[in-house]
Parts: C-alpha cells; sequence; structure tokens
C-alpha cells in the first residue's frame, strides 16, 4: 500500500458562520426605550439621576460595540434580565406621569426631539412639581437598570470572546482551500537549528497531541513543516484519508488530496535508517521529491509487518496524544472517488499547530 496525493472527495465543505453586529447605538436605543420618557422627566431632582444613568449606559454601550459582533444576542439576553424589563420601567413611567395630568404627553414630545437632554428634562420637570418620594423611586429603579446593564458587561466579554474563537473555524479562519498552491515557487529557506530539539503541538477537534521532529535527520522536512505551521498553513485544515491499521493523513488544504503549498521539495534518504512506527509522522508524495504540504501519522507499526516501503521522509514521532491518533483513526469512513474505504464522513481537523524550539 503507498501514501500518495491522490483524489479524494471533501467529507463537508467549510463553511463560514456569519455573526450579527449590534452597535452601541442600538444598545442606547434599547436601553433609552426600556426606561421610558416619562420617568427621566418628571422633577427637577430626577435630572441628575437620569444624566448618571445615561453616562453608565454609555459606557456600558461603548464597552459591548468594541466586542465580538456574536455577542449581540446575548446583550439582549443581559437587558431581558433587568428586574422587571421594559415592562416594570415603563409602569413606573406611567405612575409618574399620572401624578401630573398632561406631562407625559409633553416630556414624550419633547424627549423625542433632544433624547438625554438634560437642559430639556430640567425645564419640563420645572413646570410639573412632583413629591421628592416619587422621584426618589424613579431614580433608584433606573439606578438599578443601568448598574445591571454595565455589570452585564464582563459576562458579556467572556461570552463574545468565546463565540468569536468559534467563527469559521476561528480567528485565522477563512477557507482553508484558499491557501491552496499559496506560495508559487521554492521550498522555505532553511531557517531551523538542526542541532536543536523541536516540538510540534497539534491541537485538533479530537483532543491534542504532541510529536518531536527529527531535525538531525530530516532538516528540510522539519524546516517545512515549522515553515507552515508558523504560517498557520495547517489550521482548520482537515485529516482527508483515514485508512484502519494504516494512517490517518492530513495537511491538504483542499481536502480533496491533490493540494499542496505551490512547491515541491526533495527526498530525504537520512531519514530512512527510522522505522514506520506507531505514531511516526512523514510526508506523503506522489512520487520521487514531490513532498509538499502532506504528511501522515502510522497508526501501527508498518515497518515490521511490511507494508510500507521506505519512500516517504519520516520526519517526527508522536511523544504524547496517541489516543487522539486513536479517536481520529475510529472515525467511519466511506468509499472515495478512488474506490479506497478512507473518506471521514466526519469533519476532522487540526485546528491549530504550533512548533517551538527546546
Amino acid at each position: 500500500m503507498t501514501v500518495q496525493n491522490s483524489d479524494h472527495p471533501a467529507p463537508m465543505r467549510i463553511q463560514r458562520r456569519k455573526v450579527l453586529a449590534l452597535g452601541a447605538a442600538g444598545l442606547v436605543s434599547m436601553a433609552l426605550s426600556a426606561c421610558g420618557g416619562d420617568a427621566a422627566a418628571t422633577a427637577t431632582g430626577a435630572s441628575s439621576t437620569v444624566a448618571a444613568v445615561g453616562s453608565t449606559v454609555q459606557v456600558a454601550a461603548t464597552q459591548v460595540a468594541s466586542m465580538a459582533p456574536a455577542a449581540g444576542s446575548t446583550v439582549q439576553a443581559a437587558v431581558s434580565q433587568v428586574p422587571g424589563g421594559a415592562t416594570g420601567l415603563a409602569a413606573t413611567g406611567q405612575a409618574i406621569a399620572s401624578q401630573n395630568p398632561g406631562s407625559g404627553a409633553t416630556v414624550q414630545a419633547i424627549a423625542s426631539q433632544n433624547p438625554g437632554s438634560g437642559a430639556t428634562v430640567q425645564a419640563v420637570a420645572s413646570q410639573n412639581p412632583v413629591s421628592g418620594s416619587t422621584v426618589q423611586a424613579a431614580g433608584s429603579v433606573l439606578q438599578s437598570a443601568a448598574t445591571q446593564v454595565a455589570g452585564s458587561v464582563p459576562a458579556i466579554s467572556g461570552t463574545a470572546q468565546a463565540a468569536a474563537t468559534q467563527v469559521a473555524g476561528g480567528t485565522t479562519g477563512g477557507d482553508p482551500a484558499s491557501r491552496n498552491n499559496k506560495y508559487q515557487g521554492k521550498p522555505p529557506a532553511m531557517t531551523i537549528d538542526k542541532s536543536k530539539k523541536y516540538i510540534a503541538t497539534i491541537v485538533t477537534n479530537k483532543g491534542t497531541m504532541k510529536a518531536e521532529l527529527y531535525a538531525d535527520n530530516a532538516p528540510i522536512s522539519v524546516n517545512n513543516f515549522v515553515f507552515l505551521a508558523n504560517d498557520h498553513f495547517y489550521d482548520n485544515v482537515i485529516f482527508h484519508r483515514i485508512v484502519k491499521g494504516f494512517v490517518i493523513q492530513g495537511g491538504d488544504p483542499t481536502g480533496l488530496g491533490t493540494g499542496g503549498p505551490g512547491y515541491k521539495f526533495a527526498d530525504e534518504p537520512t531519514s530512512f535508517t527510522r522505522s514506520y512506527e506507531k505514531g511516526t509522522l512523514a510526508m506523503a508524495n506522489s512520487g520521487a521529491n514531490t513532498n509538499g504540504s502532506q504528511f501522515f501519522i502510522c497508526l501501527d507499526n508498518l515497518t515490521a509487518s511490511n507494508k510500507l516501503p521506505k519512500m516517504y521522509n519520516i520526519f517526527g514521532k508522536v511523544t504524547d496524544g496517541l489516543d487522539v491518533v486513536d479517536k481520529i483513526a475510529a472515525t467511519p469512513t466511506a468509499k472515495g472517488a478512488s474506490g479506497e474505504n478512507s473518506t471521514p464522513t466526519e469533519r476532522v481537523f487540526m485546528q491549530t499547530v504550533t512548533v517551538s524550539p527546546q
């Protein structure tokens, strides 16, 4: 059996998620409409309270507006948690207005023309004296609402950040297929230190694995892997081929088995001194000196079983997370275009790949 860049249909297209944005203006509008114009304009004493509330809501709105667009729905949920909601605040406003006949319509009209205007509210309030206790009650309700909105900001922030990491598969996002043939030209220049030890951390949607890279035996392959990982080439790329008892294969941004970085590099016979043991990382190819970005991980000792000839650059081995390799290998598969039963029926992918020298 060989490990080649071959035609395999993608098990699932990678789609971008869309998120809706709720701007600062929208939040302020919701907060003001919930508080009600009448309640804000009942007395001179309420003016300072309304101003303080407006400031608090404005700060909250500004902070929310800077967050990820996905926070929109969470903002609505936070506002809905204000005691009594819009209905409770409106009822308070109605009660106050009922003690000042004729004031409601006047305040409503002026407020609609000058939202949040302290001077206008002061003027209207002076024409409609209201008892201090009623104003104090209204101010308390408004202050409580503003406090809860402001207090929701930290929770909204955390939720927004979590949502952002899920959008289109992450912040490096976009469709991985757009990276196919990204680098037109020669393989990357040698930048690694062959005398150092390199550890790759491969985070997948099935778990995390770590692998030691063999910079001494396969410097070209390791340098290539480090280059692609640092450029986020492997982020969100699927394992497009899973052959139980043999290999799991990935690294093709198209997910079809035929894609690559846009260049090819030479075989490294010095790496063939090692064996294709379980957990071994090796380059996939379509013939001599056709290495690119695709690689595979052995699921068994393929050298001992004579299942794999020494034709593929061995550049590393999983040292932690073989259970993750087994989880990926257990993914159900179906027959692809080639007739091989190796195309995953669910999306299994690398979320991130990072490499650090030791």
